[in-house]
């Protein structure tokens, strides 16, 4: 894990406290999901830490496009996921994480699966998830799976602890911080 210097993540006696922010580009009944490595072992929104005097919003248009390359304007807000985990390192983590529903371009629909973001310290691909075939995939977090989501104009609160066994059974084998 690299902590920029305005990044909003702050070490704690006990762990870190991290502020983020995801991004879902929808076309369709597909989402636009980023993962890290070949194995497609785990995927998740774009998305990274919002850096000190950035709004979440800001937060995300700068996530889409430092890893997509397009230039893109947020709908609404999706959920905001709290999430308290342990790291692959073995760190505590306490996470805010508001979640942006991206206004759906041509552009995003010209970016083919399997593609290597356009951020180059990163090393994650992005990848066409369909929304009715996802049953193998592990997709975090868990709710985005729920099309309910995608149809309420309401954004959900969501709390997590730990890796939540009852909506993704198979463990990856690192979760990336």
């Amino acid at each position: 894990m690299t902590i920029e210097k305005n990044d909003c993540t702050f070490r704690m006696d006990n762990g870190y406290f991290s502020y983020r922010v995801g991004a879902i580009i929808k076309c369709g009944d597909k989402l636009l999901l980023a993962r890290h490595n070949e194995e497609k072992a785990a995927y998740y929104p774009i998305g990274g830490r919002i850096r000190y005097g950035e709004t979440a919003e800001e937060a995300a248009v700068r996530e889409v496009r430092e890893e997509t390359g397009v230039n893109c304007k947020v709908e609404r807000l999706l959920a905001i996921h709290e999430n308290f985990f342990i790291s692959g390192k073995g760190e505590w983590y306490h996470e805010i994480n508001p979640i942006y529903l991206i206004a759906a371009s041509d552009a995003f629909s010209n970016i083919p699966s399997g593609r290597l973001t356009d951020d180059p310290g990163k090393h994650e691909w992005l990848e066409w998830v369909d929304m009715n075939d996802c049953a193998d995939k592990i997709i975090y977090p868990y709710f985005l799976r729920d099309k309910e989501l995608f149809e309420s104009e309401n954004p959900k609160y969501v709390t997590t602890r730990g890796w939540d066994w009852q909506h993704c059974p198979v463990r990856p084998q690192t979760i990336a911080v």
